[in-house]
């Protein structure tokens, strides 16, 4: 796959940062950053560590345990995998009647981790919170995700009343129940939550809560906190660099997805969702099918740099380009009286879709440069299947480049050429 080289982050920094004043502590051997709120036009980069999967059979259910891989410091990482190890068999071993064990992971950046695991038996259901510190292992705590002066109660007080507000649809709560569940849930020493890049969630019981960080930046230290100088990683290429703070990328809902600056008056952003392949499909196949696809993107980034280049030409002007393409597998499909079968041709739709915004620079600097960090902190990001703008300036000129291709993924011919 065709990567660009880009400069997105010295960018990012001389058009975005605001700036935020860092102070350092040491922890072990590693510089650690404690910084004060989150820097709104800065950027994070994901860890580059893997989460595996360790199946382990308890009872009649196969169990999916978390397993992280790739960090330097290997009693750091067996210490984290032996907790996540423990906690969910422990979890597993507390439901009778185990049918179901899975777990998703909500948060992988900044030298920390958050990944929820999901229990359900045919009487009840269940979930463990996972959260630790990647720099010594140990488990987060949930006042650690904020700096030392915030008001976690108010934190906590908040979120709940909203949740109850929601779940009631009445403008009115229980306040006995209100109560109840705040006191609980701060009083807890080891308490329930999970967060993600943009959100943090709290659980107590029945109930639950999310708070955006959006809302109170000032008050978060996550971002920061547990950074170090030198990297933690054996790798460097895993996970994705330069997101908007308060932006998330969901793991599993792109093949590809890549933007930042190709020049300082040009932003690009490269999105295919990852397609549903039925289980139908012939195995044999599928790694021919997947390196079909990859071997298209190089055509996307074309397109992508025609019109970087005609940027370079208008430096007066700012383009913005977003590419989303997508593929689907052509086949027959028979109804057999319980289901739907699906005889593959052997062939794959192509969409190409492509739109470029060209406006003023000052527009973009002055409208569209913050429509950019709203689009990426979208609560939906996934579901709107990327990045979208709404245009409202009559000076920005619209362009859009759509085609329908046909291929024999097995050969990589088109076919039907016009």
């Amino acid at each position: 796959m065709k990567k660009r080289n880009l400069i997105v982050f010295s960018m990012i920094l001389i058009l975005f940062l605001t700036g935020c004043g860092l102070k350092t502590i040491t922890e072990g051997d590693n510089e650690v950053s404690d910084n004060r709120g989150i820097d709104l036009y800065g950027t994070y980069n994901e860890n580059d560590l893997i989460i595996e999967t360790l199946e382990k059979e308890v009872g009649s259910t196969i169990a999916a345990i978390p397993q992280i891989n790739g960090l330097k410091d290997q009693e750091v990482q067996d210490k984290v995998n032996k907790d996540m190890y423990e906690r969910v068999i422990e979890a597993c071993t507390e439901i009778e009647g185990l049918n179901y064990v899975d777990y998703y992971t909500t948060s992988n950046f900044a030298n920390v981790i958050s990944i929820s695991v999901y229990l359900d038996s045919d009487e009840t259901y269940d979930q463990v919170y996972l959260n630790y510190n990647l720099v010594n292992g140990d488990r987060l705590t949930f006042e650690e995700l904020f700096c030392e002066d915030t008001d976690t109660l108010e934190i906590i007080r908040n979120g709940f009343y909203e949740s109850l507000v929601l779940s009631q649809m009445t403008g009115n709560i229980d306040e006995n129940e209100y109560y109840k569940v705040v006191k609980s849930f701060s009083e807890k020493e080891e308490k329930n939550f999970a967060f993600t890049p943009s959100q943090i969630y709290m659980y107590y019981q029945d109930h639950s809560a999310s708070v955006k960080m959006l809302d109170i930046a000032e008050s978060i230290a996550i971002y920061s906190k547990y950074l170090t100088e030198d990297s933690l990683y054996e790798k460097d290429d895993i996970g994705m660099k330069n997101i908007m703070t308060c932006a998330t990328i969901p793991e599993n809902v792109f093949d590809l997805i890549e933007f930042g600056y190709l020049h300082e008056n040009c932003w690009y952003d490269i999105s295919i969702i990852q397609e549903y392949i039925d289980e139908d499909f012939p195995k044999e196949q599928l790694a021919q099918y997947q390196l079909f696809k990859t071997d298209r993107y190089d055509e996307f980034y074309a397109m992508i740099d025609h019109y970087g280049e005609e940027a370079l030409s208008h430096p007066e002007n700012f383009y913005i380009i977003l590419s989303k393409p997508s593929f689907y597998l052509e086949a027959d499909s028979e109804w057999n009286g319980e289901e739907w079968m699906n005889d593959y041709t052997g062939n794959a739709i192509l969409n190409e879709n492509l739109t470029v915004y060209e406006m003023p620079k000052e527009l973009y600097d002055k409208i569209y440069k913050e429509k950019l960090l709203e689009a990426y902190r979208y609560e939906y990001f996934a579901l709107a299947g990327g990045v979208y703008l709404e245009v409202t300036e009559s000076d920005v000129k619209e362009f859009n480049q759509y085609d329908q291709k046909t291929y024999n993924y097995v050969t990589g011919k088109e076919l039907y050429v016009r």
